[in-house]
């Protein structure tokens, strides 16, 4: 970023989504990430946790930084449970239903979303045999979806002052506390992380042992084949 960035006035020839030499520090690397949800969802998570810490260090700000902090860490929340509901629709040897699928790009409900994984976890812990989260976990994670949603149903109370029906957003919130919020959302996001890679790994073992009793089949009929001296292709 130049020293003048704040004197100068846009120009028709400033490229803004472009590489610079001089600046490669800062230059974001896309092309090998497209399609992978990944980086979106960490990024939200990051910038949550950076932007709090920079108000920890005593920086300040904190009445202006609460609004991106809290949509951060509230969109990395809603990006996982639709990333768990693909995942745990995977163990559950299925596709998401039309309704899912509708959630997955029709909805920023948290309650809705977590309400539709629990079912596609319940299945995919039936076919899988995997243990369920010990019931206080889920509890506490029942808890801090229900206070997201209240604050923020749709997605829009930290992102705009007033609705669409020209009400306030966060009418009634006086305080919050984002050295608290922070903590708790971490636990949060960590707990969500936790299961997406449970599930990543059971996924990737289940596809393992697929291939290997294929090549098992495959192989016992070619040693047949050749005992009877019949081989086809």
């Amino acid at each position: 970023m130049s020293e003048d960035s704040e004197l100068r006035a846009p120009s028709k020839e400033d490229v803004l989504f472009a590489s610079n030499r001089t600046l490669w520090r800062m230059d974001a690397i896309l092309d090998y990430r497209s399609g992978n949800d990944y980086t979106y969802r960490q990024g939200y998570r990051r910038a949550g946790r950076i932007l709090t810490e920079h108000i920890a260090e005593g920086r300040g700000e904190v009445d202006f930084l609460v609004f991106p902090i809290c949509h951060a860490y509230r969109h990395f929340v809603e990006l996982s449970l639709k990333r768990l509901m693909l995942l745990a629709a995977q163990l559950a040897g299925r596709e998401l239903t039309p309704a899912e699928k509708k959630l997955q790009g029709g909805t920023h409900k948290l309650q809705q979303l977590w309400e539709a994984f629990k079912l596609i976890n319940q299945e995919a812990e039936t076919s899988t045999g995997i243990a369920p989260p010990p019931p206080e976990h889920l509890d506490g994670i029942e808890a801090y979806i229900a206070q997201l949603h209240q604050a923020d149903t749709d997605s829009m109370s930290f992102r705009y002052p007033l609705a669409k029906d020209g009400t306030a957003h966060l009418e009634g919130m006086q305080r919050i506390n984002l050295g608290q919020f922070s903590d708790c959302l971490e636990a949060l996001c960590n707990y969500l992380d936790g299961w997406d890679s449970y599930f990543g790994d059971m996924i990737q073992t289940k596809a393992e042992m697929y291939a290997e009793a294929y090549d098992d089949m495959h192989t016992d009929r070619m040693n047949e084949a050749e005992f009877y001296g019949d081989i086809e292709y």
